[in-house]
């Protein structure tokens, strides 16, 4: 009888009173509960005296494997039947001297030496022909076979695919009559030349070099050959010609140019550091607005802009954030290389590598110092036209002031011989109302920040 999983091929046999088990694949803690399943009939079977288990096929197990084979040599022990191991490979022997089970199992004999085995299957695989034609067709880069007269054996199918000819139609052909324009030399005769397997001494058959080709429609193509000349007894006997396109490569090289170049050229400073925020890579506007040449800024912290304006609070909010994944946007007020202060709006975002990691910041950053300083002039010009809109209104409050202030001083003349605090306390009241209305505009009309403080009302 015969059992397969996925892992696991367990093959049960029975002669007089012994049972064989062979296995066949993977004995780890997946299959294991095959294995017991399997097994359970020859444990309760009371005929059966012996039990051999055939680890031949066995490719891999693992601890759980192990305490498998000592659980089944308990049961079967128990019951005074034979457990015995045959064709134990050296690495599941070696598995069991760690475990200290080896003196404890009947092992039989190993099987033939592996490495031999092995070695043996790997040279009459890689000498059948079928292997290594669907080896060739498996390939996702374009192969071309050629003979000793550079003449087209087989094309596989990517190579049809690049090239739009089918390989019934390349056969016999060579290069010069389908895939290479008339103006592209073959054999090349500029390239990387390298050593190969197999060449005589003084040869050097693999050749690299980037060329045109074309395919069955005429568009030229941008590749790179490899081409590897095949040896047999000291002759050349044919060619293995690799042909990759370059076209997506260059095209993602272009990408990258213009990519570059949009940063070097734009208006915006771009700055670039690691998680540790250590300048890797400022713009040409950078050095422009800072002073600091890229050389100067690049392995520096970006603590060489710190004005000393902002608190520590407010770097923490920063770091907190861009930590966490998120992007942050605000101003700061830093300080050029000269010392002097320039204000800029900045949006800093976190990079991310495959595994989700930060590898870097990016800062594009914008020099808004001439738009704050017309912000401001705009508040002043705002107050002064606010002020000239409320001259009326002031002035006939202050009319009102005065003539509070003049009547009483007027009647306190007149009054001889009568008591004149009255008046003038009045008259002084008058004054100290106007002259507060002064300060307060004072206070509106200043250009520099007013400055507050606690009071106890």
């Amino acid at each position: 009888m015969r059992f397969t999983s996925n892992l696991l091929e367990i093959e049960v046999s029975s002669r007089k009173e012994t049972a064989v088990i062979k296995l066949h694949g993977v004995l780890n803690t997946s299959t294991r509960e095959e294995l017991i399943r399997h097994l359970e009939p020859i444990r309760q079977d009371p005929s059966v005296r012996e039990v051999i288990l055939n680890m031949d096929g066995l490719t891999h197990i693992d601890s759980r494997g192990l305490s498998t084979l000592l659980s089944f040599y308990r049961q079967f022990t128990e019951r005074e039947v034979g457990f015995r191991l045959v064709n134990v490979h050296d690495y599941v022997l070696k598995l069991l001297q760690v475990s200290n089970l080896v003196n404890l199992f009947e092992i039989g004999p190993p099987p033939e030496n592996e490495a031999v085995r092995v070695q043996s299957r790997r040279e009459a695989l890689w000498q059948s022909h079928a292997f290594t034609t669907q080896l060739i067709a498996a390939l996702g880069e374009a192969v071309l076979g050629l003979d000793s007269d550079d003449k087209i054996l087989f094309a596989n199918p990517a190579a049809e695919r690049l090239l739009g000819w089918d390989e019934a139609e390349l056969l016999g052909r060579t290069l010069k009559e389908t895939i290479l324009p008339g103006n592209v030399p073959w054999p090349p005769t500029q390239g990387d030349f390298e050593e190969g397997p197999g060449a005589p001494p003084g040869d050097s058959p693999v050749l690299r070099c980037e060329t045109t080709a074309a395919n069955r429609e005429g568009e030229t193509l941008e590749v790179e050959l490899v081409a590897t000349t095949i040896f047999q007894s000291g002759e050349r006997i044919g060619k293995v010609l690799g042909i990759r396109d370059l076209s997506q490569r260059r095209q993602a090289r272009e990408e990258l140019r213009r990519l570059a170049t949009a940063v070097d050229q734009s208006a915006e400073m771009i700055l670039i550091t690691d998680p540790e925020g250590v300048i890797q890579y400022v713009n040409p506007s950078f050095e422009r607005i800072t002073g600091y040449t890229r050389e100067e800024a690049v392995g520096h912290p970006v603590s060489i802009l710190k004005s000393g304006v902002h608190d520590a609070a407010f770097f923490n909010d920063l770091w907190t954030t861009v930590l966490a994944g998120r992007v942050w946007k605000g101003r700061f007020t830093n300080k050029r290389k000269d010392g002097r202060f320039y204000e800029e709006e900045a949006t800093i975002s976190p990079v991310h590598d495959a595994m989700g990691s930060i590898i870097n910041f990016v800062a594009v950053k914008r020099d808004i110092t001439e738009q704050v300083m017309l912000e401001q002039q705009l508040r002043e010009s705002q107050k002064v036209e606010a002020i000239a809109q409320l001259a009326g209104g002031i002035a006939h409050d202050f009319n009102n002031l005065l003539t509070t202030v003049i009547g009483n001083i007027q009647l306190a003349r007149t009054r001889h011989g009568v008591d004149i605090q009255g008046y003038l306390q009045r008259a002084e009241q008058a004054c100290l109302r106007g002259a507060s209305l002064v300060q307060q505009l004072l206070l509106y009309s200043r250009k520099s920040a007013s400055e507050k403080e606690q009071v106890n009302l």
